[in-house]
């Protein structure tokens, strides 16, 4: 019965010892900096109607960081009614800064303020950073047709 309390006692340390030694991570001490350049609505695919959002992205990682070697982001975009459209883009490589163009098709249909919440995840050997932004802008009003979809395109 001793030796069960004691390996029971030894595995317990071993977790608290391996918890504090993950490093924290949060949004104020991300290593990654995700800044949204512009969010503006314009006819992208040429249906005639200025339903489609095109949203620019700079990604930066920090001088003192490592580049990380997988990065997650989760787009949302929140339009004044409410209804969400969601996105994730998963990036594989190495960068110090990468510019992301999303082009999100048929998704300004309605007017008032609309939300894009990105919350992005860089990985290195453990996860590198953590950090949540949000931008509001204003599309016109008006009325779309077809099913809201995106391009991403990375330079």
């Amino acid at each position: 019965m001793k030796l069960v309390k004691r390996h029971g006692l030894v595995g317990l340390l071993f977790l608290i010892v391996l918890f504090m030694s993950i490093p924290d991570v949060s949004a104020g001490s991300s290593r990654l900096l995700v800044t949204v350049d512009d969010a503006i609505y314009t006819d992208l695919d040429l249906d005639g109607l200025e339903d489609d959002i095109l949203i620019d992205m700079t990604l930066t990682v920090c001088p003192d960081a490592a580049s990380p070697r997988y990065s997650e982001y989760y787009l949302t975009l929140r339009l004044p009614s409410g209804i969400e459209h969601y996105a994730l883009v998963q990036l594989i490589g190495k960068f110090s800064e990468l510019h992301m163009r999303v082009l999100w098709y048929n998704s300004a249909w309605e007017s008032g303020w609309y939300n894009l919440d990105v919350t992005a995840i860089a990985y290195g050997g453990s996860v590198l950073g953590y950090v949540e932004t949000t931008y509001v802008f204003d599309p016109p009003t008006g009325s779309g047709v077809g099913d809201p979809h995106i391009e991403v395109l990375c330079w």
